[in-house]
């Protein structure tokens, strides 16, 4: 490789985490990038990475030596291959620059459904093929990095977490004019407060009572950029002073900033937020540092229990696809007494504005004025004005620019209608106000498709949208615009005509009933003692008198409060259903469930089906849990979003207490091959040391299985098949009472299902077409678990005699001298 490019080339690795031990494919159409710069600085040790080359691509000979294998793979449509290796991390260099946008997100969701854990991708700026922008990743969780020297930008994919998204409440109609608290956390001029200020006068204007609050060594909230707007009342708290007070009146608390809704939220105001979008939220970020804390500020914001609206379509797919929270879709709209045309005189030259921060790389101003210079040297001349909160450093350009720094409101109006063309190049935005303002002044709009511009935008009609971002094709409709009248004439009349459609009176009633519908819903939820819990504890319990407290109560002294406690008495005759009710007479958060006796598989499906908690435990009647064992699964299973957290447990026999590992091995290996693990007894079957997502159970209808013995073998080998996100912790947070008179020390006839249990798991191998691929595992975990049975049957004849029975027809079966295997020998000897 040459230096330069290998100059080049060493951008990316600040921003790749591959640690040692994990397996890499390499996805390339032509030359390899990403292998060979790992191989200059010495970062290939101890892992392993194969290239596979698709659609026929060439490659040079000089970089095959880096790769243990190498294949081709076509994409023909259903991307059928021969794979048969696991990848935790996939590199594509180039395939997504020359495959079609199509091509490309059926490779990446494919991947994804492949099981890799994380994609880097390499997206050229302005690709002349074919250019990915940031709106194009949308059904994709993402961050990304840019990359100057390349020109390009490497994009992170991360597999979206399936999750249950909530169904919205149907928008009431607004009926009476509400309280509305504001709570507001600065004073600047920024695009977003400024139409929240607009909103609340139009508001007011209804009849609305409109408070703010803030917090800070203020003497008002008000700043002096907006006009002609006094609230009902202005609520200044002290620094460390709360927010909530108990004479606080409003009727919906509007959350203006993410930092506030932990203090916020209570059970006695709703709160609502406007999501409208900002660099994190699409990915945008500047390290690997930055990423972690910003990823990590995202998944807290979007895990509380609030009521979000977001400003476009597209703002609304990526909070579902990155955070499971359905929005309702509250579009940008603008005040048109304030933003209006007004007949321009003929010019020499058109003027051509741009609008916005320069500091903000994400309008794409370098873009602008490559798209200005280019226009320029093709011979036409222009003006050029830039409304900016402060005066950039531009490089040497051969026109002027006139800049208007930090204008009043009222001033950028006029400028507005003063310009001909605004030309916006932003990358992404949630919904760009500029191209909407231009519009309403009666000026013509060239932009990038950055996503939320498309929510009034429409190539051709009321704009001209470039979908590539390339400075070309810019370029080219920016020159259309200044030689032909006519097509701005039509631009600008469509354009008022969107403009009165999102006028602020439309918008207001739209807000109105958003509003109403979310008190209206909060009430309701209120009344039929909606949950707030988000982990449920169900305790199947039968003939438990002496340890079903002991039980309840570590659960009670959890440092994680947000529980409900669901106990099942399974038709007991001691004193476990009396102390059951009576214990849930006392906390709010229990409930007790009666029925017949039909077993802990019927007790725990009865739990599951009355459960309300985000995530789920079991807990035996006579174990319980370390005090940090919720607050600590639940932190690590919402921050790693996974569908189970596996945890260690203490096997307690009498005074002693041991070591249990329900889990072993390298977590990423059986993260990558969990039914595999589980056949292998690296993942024990113990239902009672997994976390588990109750939407995951849901979704794959998941359920207990009609047997009294070993059901926990049945479900986790149903939960693994579904190749849950698994998250691992070490601490030992279960601890398992071995006593006697407990099942595992019983002797009865129920100990003969765990053949019914072998024969469910052989079907769930079936089912997921890994039985033939792991049939001698299969053959090894079914010794494992009959051997202990067969012990205990030797001391009844007549289940020796039903075990010896049952185990010859399974043995015909699924044996039949294939293959000799050691564990026999603790089933036939005897």
């Amino acid at each position: 490789m040459e230096t330069k490019n290998l100059e080049a080339a060493l951008e990316v690795i600040p921003f790749l985490e591959l640690p040692e031990g994990i397996r890499i494919l390499e996805v390339t159409h032509s030359s390899p990038l990403f292998t060979p710069v790992l191989g200059c600085v010495n970062l290939l040790d101890n892992k392993k990475i194969d290239l596979c080359v698709v659609n026929s691509g060439e490659m040079t000979s000089n970089v095959l030596g880096y790769y243990e294998k190498i294949f081709f793979h076509s994409l023909g449509g259903t991307h059928e291959t021969h794979w048969n290796q696991a990848y935790d991390v996939v590199l594509i260099p180039d395939a997504l620059n020359t495959l079609s946008k199509q091509e490309g997100e059926a490779l990446l969701h494919w991947l994804i459904q492949r099981g890799v854990s994380l994609i880097y991708a390499l997206v050229k700026d302005d690709n002349l093929d074919q250019t990915w922008t940031i709106p194009d990743f949308k059904s994709f969780d993402i961050s990304f990095y840019r990359l100057p020297k390349l020109n390009q930008k490497l994009i992170k994919i991360y597999p979206a977490t399936s999750k249950a998204v909530k169904p919205l409440q149907p928008m009431m109609k607004s009926r009476n004019p509400l309280t509305i608290l504001y709570v507001i956390t600065h004073r600047s001029l920024t695009g977003g407060l400024k139409i929240l200020y607009e909103q609340m006068k139009f508001l007011q204007k209804l009849g609305y009572r409109i408070k703010l609050m803030i917090r800070g060594d203020y003497d008002r909230i008000v700043p002096t950029w907006v006009e002609d707007f006094v609230p009902d009342e202005e609520i200044i708290r002290r620094p460390y002073e709360p927010y909530l007070t108990d004479d606080l009146e409003a009727d919906i608390i509007f959350a203006t900033f993410t930092g506030e809704f932990e203090e916020l939220v209570s059970d006695r105001i709703p709160v609502f937020y406007w999501e409208q979008g900002h660099e994190a939220l699409y990915g945008d970020v500047q390290s690997l540092q930055s990423e972690v804390i910003l990823r990590n500020r995202l998944k807290k914001q979007f895990s509380h229990d609030i009521y979000y609206a977001t400003n476009s379509l597209y703002v609304h797919d990526i909070v579902q696809t990155r955070f499971g929270k359905n929005s309702y879709i509250f579009p940008i709209y603008i005040d048109t007494s304030f933003y209006y045309p007004e007949v321009k005189k003929e010019k020499e030259k058109l003027t051509i504005l741009l609008v916005g921060n320069p500091v903000l790389k994400f309008k794409g101003f370098v873009k602008a004025l490559t798209v200005l210079v280019n226009v320029w040297n093709r011979g036409l001349r222009f003006k050029v004005v830039w409304a900016c909160q402060v005066k950039p450093e531009v490089s040497p350009v051969p026109f002027e620019i006139d800049y208007q720094v930090n204008v009043s409101q009222l001033e950028l109006a006029k400028v507005y209608r003063e310009a001909d063309i605004l030309l916006s190049c932003s990358d992404y935005e949630g919904a760009a106000m500029p191209p909407l303002e231009a519009m309403a002044s009666g000026v013509c709009v060239v932009a990038t498709n950055c996503g939320g511009i498309m929510q009034y935008a429409q190539h051709e009609k009321n704009a001209l949208i470039s979908q590539t971002h390339q400075v070309s094709e810019l370029a080219d409709g920016l020159t259309r615009l200044l030689t032909n009248p006519a097509l701005r004439e039509r631009l600008i009349q469509n354009g008022l005509k969107t403009a009165q459609s999102l006028s602020f009176e439309r918008g207001i009633t739209q807000l109105e009933n958003i509003l109403q519908t979310i008190v209206d819903d909060f009430q309701w939820k209120k009344q039929v003692n909606y949950s707030p819990y988000k982990v449920s504890v169900i305790i199947p319990a039968y003939q438990v008198e002496k340890y079903i407290l002991r039980s309840v109560s570590s659960v009670l002294r959890q440092t994680f409060k947000d529980v409900e406690i669901i106990i099942v008495d399974d038709g007991s005759t001691d004193l476990t259903a009396k102390l059951s009710d009576d214990i849930a007479k006392a906390y709010q958060n229990i409930q007790v469930i009666h029925q017949s006796n039909l077993g802990s598989a019927k007790a725990r499906e009865v739990g599951v089906q009355m459960a309300k908690g985000e995530y789920l435990l079991f807990l035996d009647a006579d174990d319980w849990l370390d005090k940090e064992a919720l607050e600590k699964l639940y932190t690590q299973a919402t921050l790693e979003e996974a569908d189970i957290v596996l945890f260690q447990a203490v096997l307690v026999i009498g005074n002693k207490g041991y070591e249990l590992n329900i889990f072993s091995g390298c977590p990423e290996e059986i993260a990558a091959t969990p039914v595999l693990h589980f056949l292998q007894d690296k993942i024990k079957p113990s239902m009672c040391a997994k976390f588990i997502k109750r939407s995951f159970l849901n979704e794959h209808q998941i359920h207990f299985p009609d047997i009294s013995y070993a059901e926990d073998v049945v479900v986790t080998s149903r939960l693994l098949r579904y190749h849950p996100k698994l998250s691992f912790c070490d601490q030992r947070f279960y601890y398992y009472d071995q006593r006697e008179g407990s099942l595992v020390h019983s002797v009865n006839e129920t100990r003969l299902e765990i053949f019914k249990a072998l024969e469910e798991v052989a079907n769930v191998l079936r089912g997921c077409q890994l039985y033939d691929r792991y049939e001698k595992e299969y053959i090894n975990f079914a010794f494992q678990h009959l051997s202990p049975v067969k012990k205990v049957c030797l001391e009844n004849q007549e289940l020796k005699a039903a075990f010896d029975s049952q185990y010859q027809h399974w043995y015909e079966k699924y044996l039949n001298g294939k293959f000799i295997i050691e564990q026999r020998e603790g089933i036939d000897s005897d």
